[in-house]
């Protein structure tokens, strides 16, 4: 092989090695929770929301033993789970659109998730 092209696939192979080492620890950033938006989505399922969350489900991190909606921690649900059940409503629990902003929904489904997928 050329000297050219051989200096050219070490070049290529140490910035495609490199840069897949990145993706790992770039990823990792992406799903970490703002701190300030999990305390928010915590307070929320405790006694902000109306009516709070924490009256009807169980969701341990929350101190709350409510038996009348899904454990939450025997579930996990998923992100969209969360979201589409405050967006629509489900069975005797009411939706959330019309008494949350956006900022607090999204607040509130990060912090169900994150508190019942281990991390």
């Amino acid at each position: 092989m050329p000297r050219f092209r051989l200096r050219t696939v070490r070049w290529y192979g140490i910035v495609l090695g490199g840069g897949a080492l990145l993706l790992p620890c770039a990823f990792a950033q992406a799903q970490t929770p703002d701190p300030a938006q999990l305390a928010e989505g915590k307070l929320l399922f405790q006694k902000q929301a109306n009516p709070a969350c924490a009256t009807c489900h169980t969701l341990k991190d929350a101190g709350s033993t409510g038996a009348i909606g899904p454990n939450l921690d025997d579930t996990g649900p998923s992100k969209d789970d969360i979201r589409g059940v405050l967006h629509s409503g489900l069975g005797a629990m009411p939706q959330f659109d019309d008494h949350l902003s956006k900022d607090q929904i999204d607040a509130l489904v990060n912090y169900v998730f994150w508190a019942t997928h281990p991390h």
